[in-house]
């Protein structure tokens, strides 16, 4: 009958330690007899769960205040934030349990001195694992040990058809172990596969082993022994093996002597190899011993080959690639006969005098002077017959690369730029690496002799909003020579039919000495783009203006920036954490605390409305875009819960005014409402503040003419949520943040 006594004050859940405890604070009013204490909790003494874990809901209900304890952080209380006080719903939370042991912990229900103790159990999860699925062993005999892990019995078995040769020596069913098999020795042709399986006793759980045995090797080579004459010949010898196999040749021989073979198997069997020998055009008697090799092994045959020698003229070499400078080269003669010199073109001569040395003969070739390269051809023919051999001389000539070009301009479009070459000589375009993004070769033709090319190279569309360029390099492959050409590409233009919102992300690392000059160098860009005619109606700031709000020299910065800028284009800014004086580095104690109205200077004329007189953290800015109001609504960081009910008030009463809404914290780096690791809820102290989701329900959501959500805070470059409304509407959500890229 005392129920319509009671007022529900506060419900507070907070999670510390992995404890969890529910708070509820009750009012009474002088009453004529004090009421009972009532406290039931609705759980079991003892809960089971699997190794999967899950959740369970009860309840408690309680008249006083009370706790909950847990003595393991896998298994927590979660309340239900909907739940009255004196019936409140409670989820008991477990996680899974990858252990190989079960495990139980104590959950302990308490309100003054009435205690309830409740036991949580897990089963664990069953593992079952052997080292290798498959193993490879050679022909002997041997024994073998397989590795197993298991939570639990088992029982191998070996296939029917390996028992003759494949046996289980051991098994013993603990955590870790291994199993012994004996193989017995493979004296046969041919390689054998035995299978296991592995059983868990009670799961089903199964484990396949494969043991593959090789065969005995065997090859052997018949007949042994060949002879030749000068002349080319082919012979064929049989090859009777089981094993994969190579034919080996001398390096010094693979001129000439050449095979082929009719493998098709590993099975025992027999192969033909046709081995050819060219004709024998050198002084000597020739001989080679081709080996047939076992591939990877040792097993090896033999064949002998031997061929007569024949007699003729012997140039070494037969041809010479010189520079383009003066040379005097020289070559090796062998032969039996005499022979005539004949150079073919004027610029090689017989030296006579270096060649006293009848094996001996020495040229002079003349210098070239030209980009081409040439050939001539020296002739040394039998005297009393048609021998001949040609020595062919060939020269390089000058290198040369040359562009028609230094630089090349292009607009801001994607297009493809010719780059016109001379040359004669190997090369390659090497576009910087940092510019691979924009830049790249879409052909580089080459050339054997002198001549002109032309090369192509793709340049991507400027999405950028400045000029850009890059110094590529065309240079020799196999040289010194090198041409640069400077590519500079106009860049993006700005629509002049539109209209822009220009946004900075958290510009904490730029208002500091090393940084501000780029800082203030987009502001300086924007009002080019302004003064050229482009409509940018305002500059937008999420939060953060500092590193710390001690630091007033960045605050300085800061206002020696967007001096005189802000009364061209507004500057909106947002304030966020970094923006406030800190408790201990940590706490926000007093929200007035911060330098934010002093250095934010805006035209007041642009200020529509203010939550506080003078101070420019709850503001709203007019703002128009082709002639329709878009206001830019900035909140403060956290926003208090009478700030949220000022904007809210004010956004539904101005249905024909669209509002951008400008906040700190509100979304993840990767997109989503933010709602963990929340700095509003770490930092601020003695004030109320609203979390984000609490933002979209209480202010965004119901509101149509909030158009869109810009925010910072958080460490991603740029996230997009969309979100529908209470209209069916999806409301843009931007988090743009670029202190990282500082």
């Amino acid at each position: 009958m005392f129920q319509d006594l009671f007022s529900f004050i506060r419900h507070t859940v907070r999670v510390i330690n992995h404890i969890l405890v529910f708070v509820v604070v009750v009012c009474f009013v002088a009453v004529a007899c004090e009421e009972e204490r009532v406290f039931v909790v609705d759980v079991p003494s003892d809960i089971q769960f699997g190794p999967d874990g899950g959740e369970v809901v009860y309840h408690v209900q309680a008249s006083y205040e009370w706790i909950v304890n847990s003595t393991e952080e896998w298994c927590i209380v979660v309340p239900s934030e909907d739940g009255s006080v004196d019936n409140q719903e409670v989820r008991i939370v477990c996680d899974s349990n990858d252990l190989t042991d079960s495990r139980q912990c104590i959950l302990t229900f308490s309100s003054g001195d009435l205690v309830v103790n409740v036991t949580v159990r897990q089963d664990f999860m069953p593992f079952f694992s052997i080292s290798t699925s498959r193993v490879d062993v050679p022909s002997a005999a041997q024994t073998i040990a397989i590795g197993v892990e298991t939570t639990g019995d088992y029982s191998v078995k070996v296939d029917h058809d390996s028992k003759s040769w494949l046996s289980l020596l051991s098994t013993k069913a603990v955590s870790t172990d291994s199993v012994y098999f004996s193989i017995k020795e493979n004296d046969t042709f041919e390689s054998r596969v035995g299978n296991v399986l592995f059983v868990q006793d009670g799961t089903g759980n199964e484990m396949s082993l494969s043991i593959t045995q090789s065969q005995t090797d065997f090859l052997r080579v018949s007949p042994n022994c060949f002879e030749f004459s000068k002349g080319e010949q082919t012979v064929e010898v049989e090859i009777v093996s089981n094993i994969d196999w190579e034919v080996v040749i001398p390096e010094t021989c693979k001129g000439w002597i050449a095979y082929a073979s009719d493998i098709s198997s590993r099975a025992l069997g027999t192969n033909v190899l046709s081995l050819t020998v060219s004709a024998n055009s050198t002084f000597e008697n020739r001989s080679v011993t081709v080996y047939i090799a076992q591939s990877g092994g040792s097993l090896r045959d033999s064949v002998m080959l031997t061929q007569q020698r024949d007699v003729f003229l012997v140039v070494d070499p037969s041809e010479i690639v010189l520079s383009n400078s003066d040379h005097t080269a020289g070559v090796s003669v062998q032969t039996n006969t005499e022979y005539d010199i004949m150079p073919s073109v004027e610029w090689i001569t017989y030296n006579e005098s270096r060649s006293s040395n009848p094996r001996r003969l020495v040229f002079d070739i003349d210098s070239n002077h030209t980009y081409l390269s040439r050939e001539g051809v020296v002739t040394l023919k039998e005297k009393d017959g048609d021998r001949c051999h040609d020595v062919i001389i060939c020269q390089l000539p000058i290198d040369t690369l040359e562009s028609s070009t230094d630089s090349l301009t292009v607009g801001s479009d994607k297009s493809l730029v010719d780059l016109r070459l001379s040359t004669n000589v190997a090369y390659e375009i090497v576009v910087p690496e940092k510019d691979w993004s924009w830049i790249s070769v879409v052909s580089s033709p080459q050339v054997d002799e002198f001549s002109d090319v032309t090369a192509s190279l793709q340049v991507e569309n400027n999405s950028l909003f400045v000029d850009r360029s890059s110094t590529i390099v065309i240079r020799q492959k196999d040289g010194t020579m090198s041409k640069s050409v400077v590519i500079s590409q106009s860049q993006r233009l700005l629509n002049p039919d539109s209209e822009y919102i220009a946004v900075f992300g958290d510009i904490q690392y730029y208002t500091n000495a090393k940084y501000i000059k780029l800082f203030s160098n987009s502001l300086q860009w924007i009002s080019k783009q302004v003064d050229n005619g482009s409509s940018i109606n305002c500059v937008l700031h999420t939060g953060d203006v500092t590193q710390s709000d001690n630091l007033t020299t960045q605050w300085a910065y800061f206002s020696e920036a967007i001096h005189g800028f802000s009364l061209k284009v507004p500057f909106v800014s947002a304030i966020g954490d970094h923006d406030y004086r800190w408790s201990n580095g940590i706490y926000i104690n007093d929200r007035e605390e911060t330098y934010f109205s002093w250095f934010l200077k805006l035209p007041t004329t642009k200020v529509v409305a203010y939550f506080e007189r003078n101070h420019m953290e709850n503001v709203v800015i007019e703002n128009k875009i082709h002639g329709q109001r878009y206001d830019i609504l900035c909140l403060e960081f956290g926003p208090r819960e009478e700030v949220v009910a000022w904007a809210n008030e004010y956004v539904s009463s101005h249905p024909d005014v669209k509002f951008i809404l400008l906040n700190h914290e509100y979304l993840e780096a990767g997109g989503g409402i933010r709602t963990t690791n929340l700095k509003c809820v770490a930092r601020i102290r003695n004030s109320s503040y609203t979390k984000p989701a609490q933002l979209w329900s209480r202010l965004i959501k119901d509101n149509d003419n909030i158009v869109c959500v810009i925010c910072g805070h958080v460490g991603g470059l740029y996230a997009l949520t969309l979100m529908e409304n209470a209209f069916g509407r999806e409301v843009p959500q931007i988090e743009h943040n670029i202190q990282g890229s500082a």
